[in-house]
């Protein structure tokens, strides 16, 4: 995937695998030799688990099992706004609240779709 993504001139900074294939990694020497960290560069309760080649490696269980994607984030989407912020007044005097509700619709939109790459079929035996 990292291959893919650069021979299209992008740089993938982001591998996301499902929380299973992250059990597998780190049963390969190869991979646990390679992510001697000091603790402070990790953030294994935010999903941060290691790091290959350029790219930090998150696992998620919102990433379907058996399917990895690796991502160029600068170039791959950004957050469209759909609908600018309105903002209404908010009055409880009988509760003594006072205060504003805000909203804003924001959308993904896909800017560049070959900075994206996706695997299938990841082994998803132990």
């Amino acid at each position: 995937m990292w291959d893919i993504i650069e021979n299209e001139d992008f740089h993938p900074d982001t591998l996301i695998i499902h929380s299973k294939q992250a059990s597998q990694l780190f049963t390969a020497t190869e991979f646990i030799n390679s992510q001697y960290l000091p603790s402070e560069q990790t953030e294994l309760s935010r999903g941060l688990i290691g790091q290959a080649l350029t790219m930090k490696i998150y696992k998620s269980t919102l990433c379907t099992n058996g399917v990895a994607h690796a991502v160029d984030k600068a170039a791959a989407g950004v957050l469209l706004i759909r609908r600018d912020i309105t903002t209404e007044p908010y009055e409880d005097p009988k509760n003594g609240v006072f205060g504003i509700v805000a909203s804003e619709r924001i959308g993904y939109g896909v800017l560049r779709s070959k900075a994206v790459a996706r695997m299938n079929n990841i082994s998803t035996s132990l």
